[in-house]
């Protein structure tokens, strides 16, 4: 649903930055959520679960428009077009990242004391509980951060496109 509703969110609100500001919010709230309501109230824990997911698909589709947009701004910065190096180091750093989830998962686990195929220990929940909940609910709301500072908005990207446009007509490129 968020991914479906990303782009017409989006459009009417005019900026990016908000609707992504709001994926990683909300989502990271619910996990936080998750983690304050207990385990016996399962049906506030799938609303957390859905909430979390409609507002983290958000972030999925505009992860990558803000990135496409990155390109127009450093053609307009530096005057050369990189879109293979942008691109290129988004993709590398994306998996980069889902390498070292896994990676830390494993080493979570490993150092809880998790067993495979095996009643687990207290300490083992607990450390699936908070690698489900508070963790990544911390980390969503600090990828925020840095969107605080983002100053691209849409009058800004227009301009910038209108400027570039205006080059390549002078330059016969059009």
């Amino acid at each position: 649903v968020g991914v479906v509703a990303a782009a017409p969110l989006s459009k009417k609100l005019g900026s990016k930055k908000a609707v992504m500001l709001a994926g990683l919010l909300v989502s990271g709230l619910c996990c936080l959520g998750m983690y304050l309501t207990g385990p016996e109230q399962i049906a506030f824990l799938y609303v957390w679960i859905v909430i979390g997911s409609i507002f983290s698909g958000l972030t999925y589709v505009m992860v990558w428009s803000m990135v496409a947009d990155t390109i127009e701004y450093g053609e307009w910065k530096t005057g050369a077009r990189a879109d293979g190096v942008i691109y290129s180091v988004a993709s590398f750093v994306q998996k980069l990242a889902t390498a070292l989830s896994g990676w830390g998962a494993a080493m979570l686990l490993a150092v809880s004391g998790y067993v495979a195929n095996a009643a687990q220990t207290p300490q083992a929940l607990s450390v699936i509980n908070l690698s489900m909940t508070i963790l990544p609910g911390v980390t969503l709301l600090i990828a925020a951060v840095p969107l605080l500072f983002h100053k691209l908005n849409r009058n800004e990207y227009n301009r910038i496109l209108g400027e570039l446009q205006k080059q390549k007509a002078d330059a016969g490129e059009c």
